[in-house]
């Protein structure tokens, strides 16, 4: 069962696109046109707190100053918290930053705090961990967010060293994808990531300005975006979600604002979040619910558009 907006978020709903667009502006290059079809159909929820949903419909929340993350049930009680403290050792879960779920139930969760990426059971309980401060194969500097592919593997955008690493299910390393470089293949400080339908990571390689879309086994293909304050540029970019339809959204704190690319990566729209209060919104999380709502983790703030 998917969650529905109301449940889950403090914050403002609104939905965008036909009679009520709320903050959205340009689509592909010409300011005045409206989104079209595409966007449509898309919900927008905004608050002050990050969520991650599971393969089995489970909502997450996390916690991240706290250390914790909690499980919440279709109607928004908690089912189960994974509680972490300020990280003193290996077993230690702190800051957690990204959450995924596997087919099988396990449950991913990537500590910044201990450059480590921690393995419950589908009822919270541990089961192992894996990764490591370093620049070693399987080691992490500054690791953001995480991601599972349709075969089990696990995918982590390892930001101060340039690449993304991928592991098998039970936490074996299987390679490093991409390294430092300012075109091409290359990488500046990879965040976040996401897989679209067709089984590609796109990746918000954010020391670039721009999106770069790769194979799951490791060949790059194409990227989309630059920087700049126009249509389909960015001022920064950190997370990104991507829609069953295809559609790539991309936050963009500085601007605030979230740029909609289709998954070739042609420029659709924008929107402009805000916050209850009507302030405007610097997005820093996204995901895309099972009830087809795009959640977004907003601070407030003025934005530099």
């Amino acid at each position: 069962m998917g969650i529905t907006r109301r449940e889950f978020l403090i914050g403002m709903t609104t939905t965008f696109g036909g009679a009520l667009t709320v903050g959205l502006s340009g689509c592909g290059g010409n300011g005045g046109e409206s989104p079209g079809a595409l966007a449509q159909s898309t919900r927008l929820t905004v608050g002050t707190q990050q969520f991650e949903f599971g393969s089995t419909g489970s909502v997450f929340l996390l916690e991240r100053e706290n250390h914790d993350v909690v499980a919440l049930n279709a109607n928004g009680t908690q089912r189960f918290r994974i509680v972490g403290r300020p990280f003193t050792g290996a077993g230690d879960l702190n800051y957690p930053v990204a959450l995924a779920q596997s087919d099988s139930g396990l449950i991913y969760v990537l500590s910044k705090g201990g450059s480590r990426v921690h393995v419950y059971q589908s009822n919270g309980q541990p089961s192992f961990v894996f990764g490591g401060f370093g620049n070693g194969p399987g080691q992490f500097s500054y690791p953001s967010d995480l991601v599972i592919d349709r075969a089990g593997n696990l995918f982590v955008t390892d930001s101060f060293n340039h690449r993304i690493d991928k592991f098998t299910a039970d936490g074996g390393y299987v390679q490093s994808i991409g390294s430092f470089g300012l075109n091409g293949a290359g990488l500046n400080a990879p965040k976040g990531i996401d897989l679209d339908a067709f089984g590609l990571l796109h990746v918000t390689d954010s020391g670039n300005f721009r999106v770069s879309v790769f194979q799951t086994t490791g060949q790059y293909l194409y990227s989309y975006g630059s920087r700049g304050s126009g249509p389909g540029q960015f001022k920064s970019l950190i997370a990104l979600a991507i829609a069953p339809t295809g559609i790539v959204y991309v936050a963009d704190a500085v601007a605030g604002k979230i740029l909609m690319f289709d998954n070739a990566g042609r420029y659709l729209a924008q929107i402009s979040p805000q916050m209850a209060d009507g302030t405007p919104a610097l997005p820093v999380a996204l995901a895309y619910s099972p009830s087809d709502t795009l959640m977004v983790k907003g601070l407030p703030g003025r934005s530099g558009s």
